[in-house]
């Protein structure tokens, strides 16, 4: 049973006088909230708050912007039915706090019940990003004490006093107050409390803002960093002969599950996709590469040797990367694919989209300024040069899942800034292409298309005194 099916258990099975944590009146966290000063305007959440009767103390006090989290829809189903109508002026948030991630910030947050559950350094670390980013003012935590229980209905619990709870949040916050609290259960027991009142530092206003900013946009510039270094050890590992190849694999093995987990923290220790997965398809990789280069040593005079295509031609590196990518495309790893062809693209001026779907064969000479779409198909044995364009006709996200793309049958030869537009496009095989074209409409087979601009050269004529 996992934690949110334990929580929804024991509120769906057990009353008010049957857990331990029920109080009649919360005045120890009422009394802290409203020592705070805040304004009736204020936003303020109750972290764990469940069915606890602490909102409808705050209702009545005049706050308008009460919020309650709790990992058990049952819990706050509860406490919806006893406020009845009030129950509309509260925002209701059903997600585990190690979990949540908040849609604004709170100048109160106040928290008796989900803090002391957090048990390995991951979650406190989690809970402690969360509030120094989202908690404008003043934080207010009530845990077991060093006297109070070990456990709490049935779960393991982490027990606090006063300088422990201050060691946790010193980075971002003051203390204001700390106090200790018995509380009675309804079974007549008590239970030890430490409750903390802590302040915002005002220096750290800024870093909270810029704390927010990142969660809100989840970036991990190690994912692309670690992305381009995988990318090129694995490009070494095919065509270097000064790579070893056994020791490079264990190491692109490392580095692979490194970015995977970052992209993919979700599902972070579980098989998303494994090396195993990709190195399935390495050796066809690796000899459809070995037909681009042999392309382009066929096709291209001034390529002395085909050394001088793996190593000089910008083409054949961004086609390779492309070709690598465009598996853990296929795999469905998200980002990674993006990051690699990216990396490509920042070298050679070349940008080929991971999902497009690239025959055998394939040539791109010098290569500056190509763009090859998202759902671009090329089939067997074309080429292409520097400028060219294989895009969409128009941009509307609600295309997303559609071909925009063209279709770029066999043999087809594209020179130098043409552009071709259009899912519905499809370019015939054996046609050609002539530089700066401009085609948004289907060709047929062994078709010829020139762009035959007016050239006009005007010659000064001198006067007769020169």
């Amino acid at each position: 049973m996992n934690t949110k099916q334990h929580w929804e258990t024991v509120y769906e099975n057990k009353t008010p006088d049957q857990v331990s944590w029920t109080q009649e009146k919360p005045e120890i966290s009422l009394k802290l909230i409203l020592e705070t000063g805040v304004s009736k305007s204020a936003q303020i959440i109750d972290v764990g708050g469940g069915d606890s009767k602490l909102v409808d103390y705050l209702l009545e006090e005049g706050f308008k912007n009460v919020s309650v989290l709790d990992i058990s829809e049952k819990a706050l189903e509860k406490a919806k039915k006893r406020l009845g109508d009030q129950a509309a002026h509260v925002t209701w948030i059903v997600n585990d706090i190690t979990a949540f991630k908040p849609q604004k910030t709170y100048d109160v947050w106040h928290d008796r019940a989900t803090f002391h559950f957090l048990t390995t350094d991951a979650e406190i670390k989690y809970y402690k990003k969360i509030t120094s980013a989202f908690v404008k003012d003043h934080l207010i935590i009530g845990t077991f004490s060093k006297d109070g229980p070990t456990k709490c209905s049935g779960l393991p619990i982490a027990q606090y006093d006063d300088k422990t709870l201050l060691k946790v949040f010193a980075k971002h916050f003051e203390k204001v107050i700390c106090l200790r609290a018995e509380h009675i259960t309804p079974f007549e027991t008590i239970q030890n409390f430490q409750f903390c009142r802590f302040k915002k530092i005002l220096q750290c206003e800024l870093i909270a803002s810029i704390s927010q900013q990142k969660m809100e946009i989840n970036v991990s510039i190690k994912l692309k960093q670690e992305s381009q270094r995988f990318t090129q050890l694995l490009f070494n590992a095919l065509f270097d002969i000064e790579t070893d190849a056994e020791s490079t694999l264990i190491e692109l093995e490392q580095l692979f599950l490194t970015i995977r987990d970052i992209a993919c923290p979700e599902i972070k220790g579980e098989p998303c996709k494994t090396w195993d997965d990709f190195k399935l398809f390495i050796p066809d990789l690796f000899f459809k590469l070995k037909k681009d280069a042999l392309a382009i040593f066929n096709n291209d005079p001034a390529a002395k040797s085909i050394e001088e295509v793996y190593l000089a031609y910008p083409g054949f590196f961004a086609i390779a990367i492309y070709r690598m990518a465009r598996e853990f495309f296929k795999l469905g790893l998200p980002l990674i694919p993006r990051l690699m062809t990216e990396y490509a693209h920042q070298l050679t001026g070349i940008d080929i989209h991971p999902g497009a779907d690239i025959g055998e064969s394939f040539f791109i000479d010098h290569g500056t300024g190509v763009v090859i779409g998202e759902t671009a198909e090329i089939h067997n044995n074309v080429k292409i040069y520097q400028g060219v364009t294989l895009g969409a006709l128009t941009v509307k996200k609600k295309l997303k899942n559609k071909k925009r793309h063209p279709t770029i049958q066999n043999n087809v030869i594209i020179y130098a800034n043409a552009t071709i537009l259009g899912g519905k496009t499809i370019i015939g095989k054996d046609s050609v292409i002539g530089g700066n074209t401009w085609i948004t409409s289907s060709l047929a087979l062994n078709s010829t298309v020139l762009h035959t601009p007016k050239v006009e050269i005007i010659a000064k004529q001198k006067k007769e005194n020169e």
